[in-house]
């Protein structure tokens, strides 16, 4: 259904519903994004998408001060799934710099 390395559709059962799950890993090029994007997958029963994007933005992360067009990408895609965005509730760090010390 997706040939992308940084893709995994899981798909399961419910009282007799196919249901799928979508993980996302997408590089510092957004290779997963632009691929999803750019197909056309599509299903009425996904019911969540998650992973790491590798997507700054001030949405999720107020320290940020733009939007990426991986970001609309983004969130064109969920939209384009039928899926309905979740921000956090507790503002905290998204992404922690690695410690050098």
């Amino acid at each position: 259904m997706i040939d992308h390395k940084g893709i995994m559709l899981i798909s399961f059962l419910n009282n007799g519903s196919l249901n799928f799950l979508i993980n996302i890993y997408s590089d510092a090029q957004h290779t997963a994004i632009n691929f999803l994007t750019n197909s056309d997958f599509s299903s009425e029963n996904l019911i969540y998408m998650g992973g790491d994007f590798n997507v700054h933005d001030r949405d999720w992360n107020p320290t940020v001060v733009s939007h990426p067009i991986a970001r609309q990408m983004l969130v064109d895609l969920a939209d384009n799934l039928g899926l309905v965005r979740s921000l956090p509730t507790t503002q905290v760090p998204t992404h922690y710099t690695p410690n050098e010390n």
